[in-house]
């Protein structure tokens, strides 16, 4: 981060907070860095997936690390 997101992320660090995020796709790939990312800055991610499994498992990730996420999604392996 340079310059002026840098500038806002030291100002702002939970600018989501008491904000929900819903992130399609993001049992895995860029879906689950963006959720990370928002959990990161105070929102509760709600990880929508078509595999429930991978949802999961990346809501679990994010919880681990102290944030707050929720999965849901349509299909089990």
């Amino acid at each position: 981060m340079g310059g002026t997101a840098a500038k806002l992320h030291r100002e702002n660090g939970n600018i989501f907070e008491h904000k929900v995020a819903v992130v399609t796709g993001a049992g895995r790939g860029i879906g689950a860095a963006i959720a990370l990312a928002l959990a990161q800055r105070g929102a509760l991610v709600a990880i929508a997936d078509l595999d429930l499994e991978r949802a999961q498992g990346a809501a679990r990730t994010i919880r681990m690390k102290g944030l707050k996420a929720e999965a849901s999604g349509w299909m089990s392996r």
